[in-house]
Formats: structure tokens, sequence, C-alpha cells
């Protein structure tokens, strides 16, 4: 078996440049069963790390590597300007608890006690938590680069380690590299080893794949905001971290024992030939796959199902007393739509489990509405649901639009729901404050967003690193896109005359920047993603310090594999501007306006649709969208239905398409409407 069991991904920003799917093309390319990956004080990468080594047929262990240092509450002084050293250890999970201590030990690393710069934990921070698991769940390693076998104190240490797990539970790293650094640091493992009775093992840290060094050092100063000659760019004393084959390992381990015992007087080659066959044991030992967590959401009532079938009859009687936006459905339509479509809805949720997902989005829209505070009338998929319009989640009749329930919960492909929620952006604040305050501070918070070396900022970011002046690297403010998504590197320098002479003018800045396009660049968080769990966070995450506040370590696309359910809590400017317009009116006439009254074939209003008279009108301000208006109210009539084709027909790919001018063509006569099959004309007429 030949295993990788130090691997980073860029997750450790500014030490590793290979993504995961690269990573473990790198690792099977070199023949590789097992991976570690091992990112300095974050695990984000494990689940899109399990998922594509299943994949691959390699073996996923997840590790990682922790930054303790002896005081992580100091903080720089006058007095006091040199911060403590730090020292590194590796853990290797070995089980759900583990990973559960990983979570505990990485949130407390993110807290304001003791983040500071970077995250990071005191020694007595992982003793105690050491206090939870047991050989079972972890094993402790000494790190491959400024490991805690340096401490002054190494020995009292890993004996503290040793105590607390077991001799086989606790091993000495051993990195066969050739430089005078990781000899000496071989040396004292080989000793430490020895006067502990402990097992060594052998790893090499991989940070990029044969022949990225260079790109790798690059990537260092631009994490830093530093030059490459810099001196305080803090440069890499090693060129060599990329994968090697199982027969160039042995060579590189039997080289190191055969120095070990010339410059320090070390016997070696025997710790070298251990630590390959614990290699061995400790893949076989870490028998920990990640899987799919179950949902966890607040218990919003006892039956929960019967709260929504209760919700729903209370809102079918408000409903449909009245019209809403100039519509009321006939009892017909009631009795033979309305009511089989509800009952529909309602065995999809019941047999899912979302109850108390709708029960959670109502009670937030139901407090904003409470505190004066505009909820938009519903966008995206939610506004298919007539249980989410009974309810007051959104104030769009789905039945009457002609909108599919199954575009936001399809019983055949089970997704999560999501829920996009629009309030007053002055006012967004109060509504987080409010979960908070409710549901209790460890069980809300934001997700994280990770920022990439997009083409233009992999070109811009590697030029300043160089040092090159910014006329020079202008061009970045070319970079072409097609359906709203940047072009790659290689395209673009085809597409845009200037980007090619950049890139035949700056041949290694370019070469570069090819390398680090799409590495990660930042952490950030999601402008609207909250998550709201049934348990504290940190049960399933790691929590974060961002400058939004609390964030779990998870972004969009994976947080639901842990169980946590995203609602988008969006602050809207438009609805400021309403609310602030409902107040004039209040102020100047007297009136109060129920916007919910105000029918949707206004002629006036229509008729200034169709003149493209639409500025500071929400996603209708833009002067190809007024164009479009004009085009589609020249037959001499503009309806609303048009009015929201308009919106789903201005996007990138419908326009490419040609699909926004047949549309106008068609309104207006010119071309012809054929169906494929006379089934479908009931359902694509209104859209030609």
């Amino acid at each position: 078996m030949h295993a990788v069991l130090a691997a980073r991904s860029d997750f450790s920003i500014g030490e590793s440049i290979l993504d995961v799917e690269r990573l473990i093309g790198c690792a099977k390319e070199v023949g590789a069963t097992a991976v570690a990956l091992t990112d300095t004080m974050s695990v984000t990468g494990l689940i899109d790390f399990t998922n594509r080594c299943k994949k691959a047929e390699i073996k996923p262990i997840i590790g990682c590597r922790l930054r303790l240092v002896d005081d992580p509450t100091w903080r720089k002084t006058k007095e006091d300007k040199k911060a403590p050293p730090e020292f590194f250890i590796t853990v290797y999970v070995r089980s759900e608890k583990g990973l559960a201590m990983l979570f505990r030990l990485l949130s407390l690393a993110h807290s304001e006690e003791r983040f500071y710069n970077v995250a990071k934990l005191g020694f007595d921070d992982v003793f105690a938590a050491l206090a939870d698991v047991s050989s079972d769940d972890i094993i402790i390693a000494t790190s491959e680069t400024l490991s805690v076998i340096q401490h002054a104190n190494a020995a009292e240490i890993l004996a503290r380690f040793k105590s607390a797990l077991c001799a086989s539970s606790v091993l000495c790293q051993l990195t066969p590299i050739n430089t005078p650094y990781y000899d000496a640091l071989n040396a004292r493992a080989v000793k430490l080893s020895q006067e502990l009775e402990l097992p060594c093992f052998v790893a090499r840290p991989v940070w990029y794949a044969e022949g990225d060094a260079a790109a790798a050092e690059i990537m260092h100063a631009i994490s830093r905001n530093t030059r490459i000659e810099e001196i305080w760019a803090h440069k890499p004393q090693f060129s060599n971290l990329h994968p090697l084959p199982v027969e160039k390992l042995v060579e590189e381990c039997r080289g190191a024992g055969s120095r070990l015992r010339e410059r320090y007087g070390v016997e070696a080659k025997l710790a070298f030939a251990e630590g390959l066959a614990m290699t061995r044991q400790l893949v076989d030992h870490c028998t920990y796959t990640w899987s799919k967590a179950p949902v966890s959401l607040p218990k919003m009532a006892e039956d929960e199902f019967m709260g929504v079938v209760t919700a729903c009859k209370a809102g079918w009687a408000e409903r449909f007393s009245a019209p809403i936006f100039g519509h009321k459905p006939t009892p017909e339509e009631l009795r033979d739509v309305y009511q089989p479509r509800l009952k529909y809805e309602l065995g999809v949720l019941k047999a899912l489990g979302f109850s108390g997902y709708f029960l959670l989005v109502q009670d937030v829209v139901q407090f904003a509405k409470k505190q004066g505070i505009l909820v938009g009338p519903g966008r995206g998929s939610v506004g298919g649901s007539l249980v989410a319009y009974l309810m007051g989640i959104t104030d769009c009749d789905p039945i009457r639009f002609n909108l599919l329930f199954e575009r936001f919960i399809n019983p055949e492909r089970i997704d999560l729901p999501d829920a996009d929620l629009d309030f007053m952006s002055a006012r967004r604040h109060e509504v987080i404050e409010y979960l908070v305050e409710k549901y209790g501070k460890a069980r809300v918070a934001g997700i994280s967003n990770f920022g990439t070396l997009g083409p233009a900022s992999a070109v811009r970011d590697v030029s300043k690193a160089f040092g090159l002046s910014e006329d020079l690297y202008r061009c970045t403010k070319m970079m072409p896109k097609e359906h709203g998504q940047n072009i790659e590197l290689k395209r673009a320098a085809e597409m845009v005359p200037e980007i090619g002479q950049f890139r035949d003018r700056f041949e290694p800045i370019w070469k570069t920047a090819l390398k680090l396009e799409g590495v990660m660049r930042n952490l950030g968080r999601h402008a609207a993603g909250i998550v709201v769990g049934g348990c504290d966070l940190v049960e399933r995450a790691v929590i974060e310090r961002r400058t939004d506040g609390a964030t779990v370590n998870w972004d969009k696309r994976i947080v639901e594999d842990q169980g946590l359910v995203k609602m988008d809590i969006l602050g809207l400017s438009t609805l400021d501007l309403i609310d602030k317009t409902l107040a004039y009116i209040r102020k100047r006439h007297s009136k109060r306006v129920d916007l919910m009254r105000i029918p949707l074939d206004d002629e006036k209003v229509l008729e200034n649709f169709a003149k493209g008279m639409t500025t500071a009108v929400f996603q209708f301000e833009s002067g190809g969208m007024r164009r479009l208006l004009k085009d589609l109210g020249s037959t001499g009539s503009i309806t609303f239905e048009d009015i929201t084709a308009a919106t789903a027909l201005y996007r990138p790919g419908p326009m490419d398409s040609g699909m926004m001018d047949s549309y106008v063509k068609r309104k207006q006569g010119l071309e012809d409407v054929e169906y494929d099959h006379p089934v479908l004309r009931p359902v694509a007429e209104t859209t030609y």
C-alpha cells in the first residue's frame, strides 16, 4: 500500500496550491491508494475530498494540522512585540467522535480570545479536548514542519499525549527530504521516539504538483501581500513538496537514514523501515469515512405537520376572502384546482419531513411583518408553493401564475428546500438578531463564501508579486465573460488581443497565473445565507470568525451535506424605497396603501412599462431591459405576463440563443409559433 499522509489543499491558504481534485489526481499518478488531507487549522475540504476519493477509488483519511502556542491569548503590546513561537501537531480522525473534537477545537481557535491574525490553540486546549476521546477516535502525530518536537518541553508534551491516548496512537513523523532542516528534525524525532517508546511513521508534505514549486512560492507571497524579492516574503526553504512514487519514497528514506548516521550519529535506518510499516498501519487504523448528516432544524411544534395544516387553514380563509393583486379565485377554482394542489403539496411535505422548515420560515416572515419590516412578495422557486402562499411566506399565488411546486421541492430528487426571502436592507440585521435571540447564539450563523483567483485576479496578483507596474497589466480589465461567467485565461488570450500581447511579453508571469487560476485566495461570508440548527452548530461545523459574525466553515454548495438548511435572508434596497414612498403618502395624503390590493393590470402602469419608463424600477432599470419593454409594447399593449417573461428572457443564455428576439417577433406576429406536439400548446402558448 502506498499512501500520501501529509497532503494539504488550497484551504491551507498560502501553503498549498492544489485544489482537492488536483491533489487526488497527483496522488493517483504516483500510485497512492490512500490520501490523508491534513490542512492547517481547517477541515473544510473534507466533504469534497471524501466524495472525490470515492470516485477515484482512493481511501480518504481526514486529518488536520493544529497550530499550538504556549499562550494563545497573547496580544502585541509596546513592551512585548514578539509573538510566541508556533508549533504543530497533526490529528488523524478515526471516528465521528474524533471529527467532533476537531470541530470544537477549531471553533475555539477562531474565538475572540484565541484568534489574533490567525486561528490558534494552546497546548492545554488540546489536552482538555483529549479528555473526551480515546485512541479509538484519533491518532496524534508530530507535524512535518515547525513540529512540536522542536518545543523546549517536547518530551513532556509527547508524554502527556501518550498518557491521554496510548503509545500506539502518538506517532513521531519522519520526513525524508534532503535538507539540513529535515535531517535535524528527523534526528530529534528518532531520539524522542526511542526515549518515550513511541512509534515513528513516514510521510512527506504535499503542497503542489511536481514542477510547481515556484508557483507555490508566488502564491505564498500573494497571500501575504508581498513581492517575491522582499526579504520578509518568508519563502519556503525547499522545493520538492510533491507526491512521490513508492520506489522514490523508499530511496529517500534510505538516504535520510544514511545522513542521520553521518551527521548526527543517529542510527535511523531501522526507524525509517519501521516507519514505513507504521504508515501502512496508520492507513489501516483510520477507517472513518464521512457520510451525509441528517437534517437538523429547531423543533417548531409538537406536531409540526399539523402546525402547517392549521396555518394553511387560517391562510385559506384570509387569502381568498378578498382580491389580492386584483385577483380572487372562483369557488369552482378553489374546489377543483386549489384544494387538490394543497392536498398534494401537504402530502409531499409530510412524506419528506419538511414541515418544520416551513414553520421556521413562516416564523421569520411573521416577525418581520409584525415589526413593520417590509418583506418581498416572493422570489425564486419558493413562489411555486401554495403552502408557502397560504402560510404568508410569499404573497404570490402560484396557481394564478402557473408556477410549479416541483421547482421548489421535487419528491423524485430529494433536495432540501431553499427559500429566498427579501427584507428591507436597512433592517435586515433585525431579522438576524431575532433569529439569534430566539434560537440561540450557538445555533445561528452565516455560511462561508470561498474566494478563488479568477482569470483577472490571477494575472493581476501574480504581476504584483513580480513587482510589475500596474500600467503593464491593465489588460486584466478586459477579461471577457460568457453567460455572465469568467472565461478561462487560455481562451481569453485568444479572444482579446491585449491579453494575448501580455501573454507573449510576460511569459513567466503568464505561466504562473495559469497554474494559480482557481486557487483559493480568501475566505469570506455569503451575503445572505443563514443556517438555523436544531443542535449547536459546532456539532456539525467549525464556527469561524468573519467581519459580519459567526460563520460555519461550509459554503452554500455543501452546507446541506452536514444537515444544515440554508435560508437566504437578503437585504433589498427597493423595499426601503417602497417603505419611504408609503410613508410619504401617509404624511401628504393621510392614506394607508395596502400593497396587496393593487391590481396587476392597471392600464397606466402597463402603459409606462410599454414605453420603457422604468428607471429605478427593480430589475427593469437598465437600458437593454427598457429597449426590450419598448419592443414588447410596440404592438400597442403589454401584459403583466409579458413583463414577467421579460425578466426571464433578459439573461445571457436566452439572449445569446436568440430566444429573446424570437419572443418579441412572435408577439409582433413576425415569426410563426410552432409546437413540437399539440399537447404542448396549453403549456407553452402564453410564452409563444
